[in-house]
């Protein structure tokens, strides 16, 4: 019987992590090793284990002391402390740092598997709960790019999951029928979809019909400031360079999926020129009982092109009290609480009333 499970095996003795390795992967588990404790904290950093084998006397630390190092990167890790001189008072004290179990490498063969086994259960049980109670956020990615599929699926977060539903080369490659109409996102990537700016006229319109209007992001674009406005009107809501770095884009997800926007402060100004937004805003249905006034109009205007409070005062020669006073009225009467806020509901409405 072949058994799933990633080992890190960290013991100084060449012969016995060798002979180790070949066991268990003869059962199907996927198997690294380290000679030495710094080299087992390195490869943690850079991936994930099940379980790790962890010998008691090591060159530079004990065993117990590694295993606080380990978990402090990894506290869901089902470290088995292993040795070859057995002890009550050494079982004792690795069992109270956290450590899964304490074997003797005169075991058998049986009795040891059978601890990797229940070792490798009772984290995979763990994390399916913590993930159970984590906000789920389901995306499309419409990308032919090994490297960005493998690096959006190693997506971590504490309070949400990632889950990449599926993944097309290309636009023109979804198979609707595989996909379910309702996304979160979709992350377009750029070179991969489009050979001309006028394919987005085409390709952003059709993915909010089909997939009930998800938060759209493009990826890898290399796109001049007038076509990253063009996009904000047709209501995309995240916009990335080729070199965004992974930690980044998480945060950006996280964001846009509860609702916000990663667009530059720039962009969305010269979005919002020539007082689109209050025209917009005073026709808007849910606004007819409550008319801006010409000062809230002007203040409102101020702050959708990014104007702070202060900022806000010396131009319009009041006080910044008198500011937050009118802003206060300002999202009372638009139903927000911020100016975040102000800018979605704009382009929420104004995409979906179109």
């Amino acid at each position: 019987m072949e058994f799933e499970g990633k080992v890190l095996i960290i013991d100084d003795d060449p012969s016995i992590t060798l002979s180790m390795k070949i066991w268990l992967e003869s059962k199907g588990f996927n198997v690294d090793f380290a000679k030495t404790g710094k080299e087992a904290l390195n490869i943690l950093k850079d991936k994930d284990y099940d379980v790790a084998l962890v010998d008691y006397r090591l060159m530079e630390m004990t065993g117990i002391e590694l295993s606080e190092k380990l978990l402090e990167i990894d506290p869901n890790l089902k470290i088995i402390m292993i040795t070859g001189f057995p002890s009550y008072e050494t079982a004792v004290k690795a069992m109270k740092q956290g450590v899964f179990n304490y074997i003797s490498k005169s075991d058998s063969n049986e009795e040891i598997l059978d601890t990797i086994i229940k070792a490798v259960e009772a984290r995979r049980k763990e994390l399916f709960k913590r993930e159970e109670k984590k906000e789920i956020i389901s995306y499309m990615l419409l990308c032919n790019h090994s490297l960005i599929k493998e690096s959006l699926g190693n997506l971590k977060d504490d309070k949400f999951a990632f889950n990449l539903y599926i993944n097309f080369p290309s636009i023109n490659e979804v198979e609707e029928d595989k996909v379910k109409k309702k996304l979160d996102l979709v992350l377009i990537c750029h070179t991969c979809n489009i050979k001309k700016f006028d394919d987005y006229f085409k390709i952003i319109p059709a993915l909010q019909k089909d997939f009930s209007n998800p938060k759209i992001i493009i990826l890898n674009e290399d796109l001049s400031d007038k076509e990253k406005v063009k996009l904000v009107r047709m209501g995309v809501k995240g916009i990335f360079k080729k070199n965004v770095d992974l930690g980044t884009l998480k945060e950006a997800i996280k964001k846009i999926h509860r609702g916000e926007m990663w667009i530059s402060r720039k962009i969305i100004s010269m979005a919002l020129e020539d007082n689109e937004l209050l025209t917009y805003f005073t026709d808007d249905e849910a606004c007819q009982e409550s008319k801006l006034t010409e000062r809230e109009k002007e203040i409102l205007n101020l702050i959708i092109k990014g104007f702070k409070n202060r900022e806000i005062a010396e131009k319009l020669f009041i006080s910044e009290k008198t500011v937050k006073t009118h802003i206060n009225k300002i999202f009372k009467k638009f139903k927000v609480k911020s100016r975040a806020q102000l800018i979605i509901k704009f382009f929420k409405d104004k995409n979906g009333s179109k």
